[in-house]
């Protein structure tokens, strides 16, 4: 029953989301606290991954002048 909740509740903001980040956390359970390094480095592998949408996406939503973040 809790499932169906987040699934529920996940397809109503995946419609609204510009970029979905989503990671293999296959090799990790729930309270795998120990692993957090690999855990956070699945999660910066997966945002490199998509760096590209998320830089189309800040630039289409603020007027993107590069020469801030360099």
């Amino acid at each position: 029953r809790v499932w169906y909740f987040f699934v529920r509740e996940e397809s109503a903001w995946r419609e609204h989301a510009d970029v979905i980040l989503e990671p293999d956390m296959r090799l990790f359970d729930l309270f795998d606290f120990g692993s957090a390094k690999e855990i956070i480095e699945a999660g910066e592998k997966e945002a490199k991954s998509k760096m590209h949408k998320i830089k189309q996406v800040i630039q289409r939503r603020f007027f993107f002048r590069p020469e801030i973040y360099r």
